[in-house]
């Protein structure tokens, strides 16, 4: 059984492309996929995140509107709607022991703020030396 498993995962676009460069806005880069994650080392490999693989994702540019509650990123995909539509997504990752972090950066570039963001999300100063940070800790990086 594998153990001590460590992946970072660098989100810096909100919404994935298709094929043809065209964004897929009813899909959140990678949080979409998070759960495949977490099943495949939980069903295949035995471990449990958070005590035999630690996962963290990291913010970074436009991804950080995924930790905000509303954005006008969002108003522009979904008919108006500035709430974000991925919380669940957000919510689900942390209830299985995920840790996400925002790039301070890129929140004052996108105007989020601990007032906007989803509570529980961790601020790092900035978001690529982070994740080099955590790379340099062990962690395999994972660049949707």
């Amino acid at each position: 059984m594998r153990h001590n498993a460590k992946v970072v995962i660098s989100v810096s676009h909100p919404f994935f492309f298709n094929a043809f460069g065209a964004f897929q806005k009813g899909r959140a880069t990678f949080f979409s996929n998070l759960d495949h994650l977490t099943r495949n080392y939980e069903n295949m490999h035995g471990m449990t995140v958070g005590k035999d693989v630690e996962i963290a994702v990291v913010l970074v540019e436009s991804g950080g509107v995924l930790a905000a509650t509303e954005h006008g990123v969002f108003a522009q995909a979904n008919a108006g709607v500035a709430t974000n539509p991925f919380i669940h997504l957000v919510e689900a990752a942390k209830a299985k022991g995920i840790k996400i972090y925002l790039c301070q950066t890129a929140a004052r570039n996108l105007g989020i703020t601990r007032a906007n963001m989803i509570p529980g999300i961790e601020f790092v100063p900035g978001g690529h030396i982070a994740v080099a940070d955590f790379q340099l800790r062990g962690y395999a990086v994972l660049n949707p």
